[in-house]
């Protein structure tokens, strides 16, 4: 975990301009916002830093966290390939959890040398949430900093945010989730021993477990796998295999195509391009096997 004060040990001194956020997923509309802090950066000789709150103040306050879109290194990575080289993880904790949002800035502004801050319309900050952005564009004159409020990006008629990017995964939009990311949602796991099902029809899969964000609705995609920095076609199911397995339990499968390697225990990235159908209990293997001939063959179409 780390506090502004651990942060402020290794910071080299430098004039700078702030964000802070959660950023889960790091969808276009953070990338506005970083992509605004390098053109102020540039013209007002800054250095830009983002400060990434995690956990989720809702799981310090609640112990319940949003389903999350991204993994803390995760979230970090994409910020830094946005350009932002001074990325910190911020722990949201008991004592910054008391800080008002003005001794908040108040650290910034001494600790950091903060000059310029970038939130969004929606940015609430500090105790109580109590820093709006009205208040913090009231706080900026008097304090002497320069404030930049970045408008909230809307894609296809729909203001972009975690929590709408959120619910159109949990019901298998990953079309139009894609679109707010810009990229395409993506899941990563570890691949464990399945039953081996797949691999009597001609089909093995690989099953991913250990995935720590959420995951589509269940039903068929096609998709991209990542294995040993290598990429590959594939048609990913996610449920309960109704028709070959009755514990009911949810799992998510990926069959490599033209793949036929063993990759047990081996790390496993799957992006999500297209739901194709619903999940579906056939009356035979059969029925299945040739449901699952016209997945792949759809899955190798799109792909």
């Amino acid at each position: 975990m780390t506090s502004l004060n651990e942060i402020k040990k290794n910071f080299s001194a430098s004039s700078s301009v702030v964000a802070l956020g959660n950023f889960d997923g790091v969808h276009e509309g953070h990338r506005a916002i970083f992509k605004r802090m390098l053109e102020i950066a540039k013209i007002e000789n800054l250095k830009p830093i983002v400060f990434v709150l995690f956990p989720h103040p809702k799981e310090f306050f609640t112990g319940s966290s949003p389903a999350l879109l991204s993994t803390l290194e995760n979230r970090l990575e994409l910020v830094r390939e946005c350009g932002i080289q001074e990325v910190h993880h911020l722990a949201f904790d008991q004592a910054l959890s008391i800080v008002p949002a003005q001794e908040l800035i108040k650290v910034f502004q001494h600790d950091f040398q903060m000059r310029h801050l970038v939130i969004g319309p929606t940015t609430h900050m500090g105790k109580n949430r109590d820093g709006t952005p009205n208040q913090i564009q009231e706080w900026a004159s008097i304090m002497n900093y320069g404030l930049t409020i970045v408008p909230q990006l809307e894609i296809k008629g729909c203001k972009v945010s975690s929590s709408l990017i959120r619910e159109y995964i949990l019901r298998g939009d990953v079309r139009l989730s894609a679109d707010m990311l810009g990229r395409f949602y993506s899941s990563s796991g570890i691949v464990e021993t399945g039953a081996g099902k797949g691999r009597t029809i001609g089909y093995p899969t690989a099953n991913i477990a250990k995935i720590q964000t959420i995951v589509p609705a269940r039903g068929v995609y096609a998709g991209y796998a990542y294995v040993r920095n290598q990429k590959y076609k594939a048609a990913i199911n996610i449920g309960i295999r109704p028709t070959l397995a009755s514990d009911k339990k949810l799992v998510v499968e990926a069959h490599l195509i033209d793949f036929n390697d063993k990759i047990v225990g081996q790390s496993l990235k799957i992006e999500w391009v297209e739901r194709l159908r619903e999940e579906v209990k056939f009356e035979s293997v059969d029925q299945l096997k040739l449901q699952i001939d016209l997945d792949v063959r759809k899955a190798k179409d799109i792909l």
